[in-house]
């Protein structure tokens, strides 16, 4: 589904016009960015919890390379609603689109 999609999809469900929907979506992207950077999660109830994380430094090995040191560095993580699981591993799920 692309943005364009999304807004109008929002709009039938919500009842506002696509230009709201559209600067509510637009809205969300620095306010989720600014929550994560403040440490805070971003939960989108039903839908699921947006956070951040942080992955250890490390390193890799490629196949017949030298070590690669791959430093620490920021994770987003989504973790889906337990709603959202329940809704697409039921029997009647339209499977053609989880394929």
């Amino acid at each position: 589904m692309k943005k364009q999609d999304l807004v109008r999809a929002l709009s039938e469900h919500s009842g506002e016009t696509q230009a709201v929907c559209g600067r509510v979506l637009d809205a969300l992207t620095p306010v989720a960015t600014g929550a994560l950077i403040r440490g805070q999660s971003v939960g989108l109830s039903g839908l699921g919890k947006i956070t951040l994380t942080r992955l250890q430094a490390r390193t890799f090995t490629p196949p017949g390379g030298e070590p690669v040191d791959v430093p620490a560095r920021p994770a987003v993580r989504f973790r889906p609603a337990q709603a959202l699981k329940d809704v697409l591993n039921r029997d009647d799920a339209p499977r053609e689109v989880l394929a």
